[in-house]
Parts: C-alpha cells; sequence; structure tokens
C-alpha cells in the first residue's frame, strides 16, 4: 500500500516519490526542506494535499495503527500549526493565522471524500475521545475560530467534521467548551451575527444534535436549591427555540440526521482503549430541554430579582419566561415529529411504539425529582408551581400516546405521587379531575 506524494510548486517531479510506509523517516529531511522553502501557505496547502493522499490509501489499515503516524504528526505540526522546538521556525502572525483557517475551510468544502475529510480533521485537532495534549490550548483555539469561520461562511463540511468531534468527546469539557464559545460568541459577543448561527440546524443538523447535547451538560449542573440548574441566557434560548420549531426532528437522535458518524472513522489518533463500537452515554440534548422547559418557572419566580438583574436592556423577565414556553412546545413537537419518523408518515402501531423510545423512564423520574425538590425548598407562587406540573403532565400525556415513552401509566402514576395536585395531571394518569 503506498501513498504518493505527486509534483507540488515544480520541487518534486511525477517520479519522486515518497511511500509513506516504507521510507519517510529517511525523507523527512528531505521534506522538510522543502516546505520551508514554500512558506506559507504554500506548505500548508501542499501539506493538505498529501495528507488527504495519506488517508485515502490508509483506508484499509486498523484503526490507531496507520503506517507512519509520528512523522505525520510531525509535519502537521510544523506547516499546519507552525509550532516546534526549533528557534527558526516561523511563527505566524494574527492575519496568517485567519488565512490557514480559511486554508482548512476551502480544504474541507473542496473534498468530498467523507473519510479522507474526518481524518484529517481528526489528525488536526485530535478527534477520538483522546484530545492531542501537545500544543492543546492553541489547537483547541484554532479548532474554534474554524468552526465560528465554518458557521460564518456556511461550510457545512466542516461542521460535519466538528460534530463526529463532538461525538466522539461525549460532553467533555473540551466539547462543552467548544459548544459554549459558539453559542456565546454567536449569540452574545457580537451583534447581528445570530442569522449566522440560525441557520446551523438546517446546515448540519448532526453538529446542531451534539452542539445542544454538550450545551445541555454545560447547563444542567447543579447550582442551588433555589436554582438546581443553570437557565440558557436569552439570547441563546431564542436560538435553540427557533432551531427546534424549524426542525424538531433534529433533536432526536444523530441517526435520523443527514451524513451520521462512520462507524469506523475517524481513527487517526484513536486510543487502544477506545471502543469501534463507542456510543455516547446519555439520550442527547432531549433530557436537558426538558429540565430547562419544566423546571424553569420555579427558578424564574425563586430568583426573580437576581435574574432580572442580569437580563439585558429591553427584556424583561417575562419575555424570558415566554421564551421557555416557546421551548416547551417545541419539545412537544420533537415528540410529535418522533411518532412520524417511526411511522414513516402513517399511523403508529402499538408494537411499534413498544419497541423505540426517545424518552426513558429515568428521564422522566429526573425532571419529576427536581421539581418535587424544588418547590419544598422554595416559597413559591401557585401559578409557577402549576406551569411546572402541568408542562410535566403535557410530556407524559404525548411521549406515551406517541410511544416516544414506551411505559405504562401504571409506571408512571407512583412516580407523580409527590408532585402538587393538578387537574391536567390528574386527568392523564387516571382519567378524572381531582375533586
Amino acid at each position: 500500500m503506498a501513498a504518493y506524494i505527486e509534483e507540488q510548486s515544480g520541487i518534486l517531479s511525477a517520479g519522486d516519490v515518497c511511500l509513506w510506509y516504507s521510507d519517510i523517516g529517511q525523507r523527512i529531511p528531505q521534506l522538510r526542506s522543502m516546505l520551508g522553502q514554500m512558506g506559507f501557505p504554500g506548505a500548508t496547502r501542499t501539506l493538505l494535499i498529501w495528507l488527504d493522499q495519506y488517508f485515502e490509501q490508509c483506508e484499509n489499515f486498523p484503526p490507531g495503527k496507520f503506517p507512519n503516524q509520528e512523522y505525520v504528526k510531525m509535519l502537521i505540526q510544523e506547516f499546519i500549526f507552525y509550532r516546534s522546538a526549533e528557534k527558526n521556525l516561523m511563527q505566524m502572525t494574527a492575519v496568517q493565522e485567519l488565512q490557514l483557517l480559511e486554508e482548512l475551510c476551502h480544504f474541507f468544502h473542496e473534498n468530498g471524500k467523507l473519510a479522507t475529510t474526518h481524518n484529517v480533521f481528526d489528525a488536526l485537532f485530535g478527534n477520538s475521545g483522546h484530545p492531542l495534549k501537545d500544543a492543546d490550548e492553541q489547537r483547541r483555539k484554532a479548532m474554534m475560530r474554524l468552526v465560528s469561520l465554518a458557521i460564518s461562511v456556511g461550510c457545512h463540511d466542516v461542521l460535519d467534521c466538528a460534530a463526529v468531534w463532538l461525538y466522539n468527546q461525549d460532553c467533555s469539557g473540551h466539547s462543552i467548551s467548544l459548544a459554549d464559545s459558539v453559542m456565546t460568541d454567536f449569540c452574545e459577543l457580537v451583534p447581528g451575527t445570530q442569522a449566522a448561527i440560525q441557520s446551523v440546524a438546517k446546515m448540519s443538523p448532526q453538529f446542531t444534535y451534539h452542539l445542544l447535547t454538550a450545551l445541555m451538560s454545560h447547563f444542567n449542573t447543579y447550582q442551588s436549591t433555589s436554582q438546581p440548574i443553570k437557565l440558557i441566557p436569552p439570547s441563546q434560548l431564542e436560538v435553540i427555540g427557533n432551531w427546534i420549531g424549524e426542525q424538531p426532528s433534529m433533536c432526536l437522535s444523530h441517526t435520523h440526521c443527514n451524513k451520521s458518524p462512520p462507524p469506523r472513522i475517524p481513527a487517526f489518533h484513536i486510543h487502544p482503549s477506545h471502543k469501534t463500537s463507542h456510543e455516547p452515554s446519555g439520550t442527547g440534548p432531549l433530557p436537558g430541554l426538558i429540565w430547562q422547559s419544566v423546571l424553569s418557572p420555579l427558578i424564574l419566580d425563586a430568583n426573580r430579582p437576581a435574574i432580572q438583574k442580569t437580563l439585558a436592556k429591553g427584556v424583561s423577565l417575562h419575555d424570558y419566561a415566554l421564551l421557555f414556553s416557546k421551548l416547551h412546545l417545541g419539545i412537544l413537537q420533537v415528540l410529535f415529529a418522533s411518532d412520524d419518523t417511526k411511522s414513516g408518515g402513517g399511523p403508529t402501531t402499538s408494537k411499534a411504539k413498544s419497541k423505540v423510545g426517545v424518552l426513558t423512564l429515568s428521564d422522566i423520574e429526573s425532571v419529576i425529582m427536581l421539581t418535587v425538590h424544588t418547590i419544598q425548598d422554595n416559597k413559591l407562587g401557585e401559578e409557577a408551581v402549576q406551569t411546572a406540573v402541568e408542562r410535566i403532565a403535557q410530556l407524559l400525556q404525548v411521549s406515551m400516546a406517541t410511544g416516544t415513552l414506551p411505559v405504562t401509566k401504571d409506571k408512571v402514576i407512583p412516580l407523580c405521587e409527590d408532585l402538587p395536585s393538578n387537574a391536567l395531571l390528574s386527568l392523564i394518569l387516571h382519567g378524572e379531575l381531582p375533586s
């Protein structure tokens, strides 16, 4: 198996080849010298072409056992990111760093081979659940900027690669950091960029799914008894609500999205302990979105003065609450969309419903438990309490009716015993209104 370095910029002739799997060790000094003479961005463009050829020829190699990986990593470090122990290596200017991102964006857009592009992304940023240890901070920032540029210019190819990166990171600190950075930049820091982030759900549903999963992991961490989770900021919540309203099936699973992560890639930085059948933990963003929807009336009521101070000028608590109402409606749409997906647009049989679930009993139990504890630990208005319980009732009604929660009422009723009395909940669970 040979990967050939073809003629670039007149320096290598067509017959001057280098076999990556055999003699590259002897050719490294010549290759480094040649790339060094090219300078930026010529050396970067040439190396990206070589990487494309390298991974195309490595298609049949076992994951994590590609030939001469250390040499490939060395060339990437020196002629993509321009970092080395050598003092005489060029240091990129801010303008050149922007040019580098443009070069990368162009490469991923022009290269239509799925396995190749994902493996190049893996080689650049450490993709397989084990981020690169050397120059982590520099590459982490470069990847964040690359993703932001891809969103700005509408390059779904980069976003699809980033989706696989998020998938393999499985809500690690690295994936949460990327998700938080993207949403903060486009929704809060840079005015007038919401239109760009708004189009992401249609541009790359897979990326949006994994971005939301990481984002929910970020927000749904314990804060206090009065605020058990951190509420999504209004500017981000508005975008998320629009995403779900326009494309509700995007929240269901990466298997419902186009170009779902291939099973054998990326494989360049794969760790020996990494399972090729890797499945991320959890059930995607939906349970976390439900926490936000159900608990928001309680948290807003319990922390009214403090939250009002954090809101931007012209945004009221009422406006904020309406955004959570929109989110709740979107979640119900997601459950209906799941029913349509399973039935292919036709009637859903009870047999089909029993086999496929979007929510689990544990998902429902957790949100009910949080609701009960939040109500018990705070002095809350009756309207806020009833709104939260009604949202639970509506979720139960729709999820059980569509089969997205594949359990019977007798499993759910005990979980709801500690919830405050609510007419809708009683009607759904017992078929009767409370006296």
